[in-house]
């Protein structure tokens, strides 16, 4: 029955956001426009995008185990290999979405909250390989897999730190300098989702990016987004139902925020 409930509730959420999402046609700013244009609406293929693939499908038939100890949930125990592609990994179509933010972008100085297997790591490292990746993950064992992963893919850009966020981030500036983008997929919790918003800010670019994943994971975390997109410092915040942006550039004028879709999801909007 939790199953069920919890499918209705996801399907719930979908059914909101995609009544009140916007494409291309109706976005009426140019960022916006150009984020629709190189993020959502590109369907080009790269072949960075085989290559890791390859790699999860490897995960997928792997009999391999990790002893790892969720620091959000306080739990710990022997996880599948297999299971963490396919449940805790960035699925295709997020690192996609994450690869073409990068590739459009081009921000030099790159963290990630959450490492997991490496999977989103290598979207992020791959879409520009003269960019510093820095990635957090507080299980060791799975820090060690990701970074047989980045060897595999040969991504050198990638720069991997093991431990609790909350013990890591107090000293990231001084390695990392400042941040472009901050891609947030950890803890997925209300407070812990605010806590890093508010000390990662200080050290992000004045023109850098914050992404959170899976902002309409619970109702928890769709409160935490709403916090995020209601504080005053954020200029713009861009709803894509699997993550959410924000921007704190003075560029934007008025506070602006959008619910945007690819337009192969709504085609019949640009007949209006």
């Amino acid at each position: 029955m939790a199953f069920v409930n919890n499918l209705l509730q996801n399907a719930t959420r979908y059914a909101r956001y995609h009544h009140a999402a916007v494409t291309r046609y109706q976005a009426h700013s140019s960022f916006v426009f150009a984020f629709l244009e190189n993020v959502l609406d590109d369907w080009r293929h790269y072949y960075a995008f085989d290559s890791i693939e390859n790699l999860r499908s490897l995960m997928l038939r792997s009999g391999g185990y990790a002893d790892v100890e969720d620091f959000g949930t306080g739990r710990s125990g022997r996880v599948w290999l297999r299971d963490l592609a396919r449940h805790s990994a960035s699925t295709r179509a997020k690192g996609r979405r994450l690869f073409r933010i990068v590739q459009w972008l081009q921000p030099q100085t790159i963290v990630e909250l959450g490492t997991s297997v490496g999977i989103g790591t290598a979207y992020l490292a791959a879409a520009n390989t003269n960019a510093a990746v820095w990635s957090v993950e507080g299980a060791p064992a799975l820090t060690a897999i990701a970074k047989a992963h980045m060897e595999w893919l040969q991504l050198p850009n990638v720069h991997l730190l093991s431990g609790r966020f909350e013990d890591v981030l107090p000293d990231l500036p001084a390695t990392t300098g400042p941040i472009d983008l901050l891609y947030i997929d950890g803890n997925h919790r209300s407070d812990p989702t605010l806590h890093y918003f508010e000390t990662c800010l200080p050290n992000l670019n004045p023109e850098g990016l914050m992404v959170f994943d899976d902002i309409h994971w619970s109702d928890d975390m769709e409160n935490a987004w709403a916090s995020i997109c209601a504080d005053e410092r954020v200029r713009l915040s861009i709803d894509c139902f699997d993550i959410g942006l924000v921007s704190f550039s003075k560029q934007f004028r008025e506070k602006q925020h959008y619910t945007l879709i690819p337009l192969r999801h709504k085609p019949w909007k640009a007949l209006f």
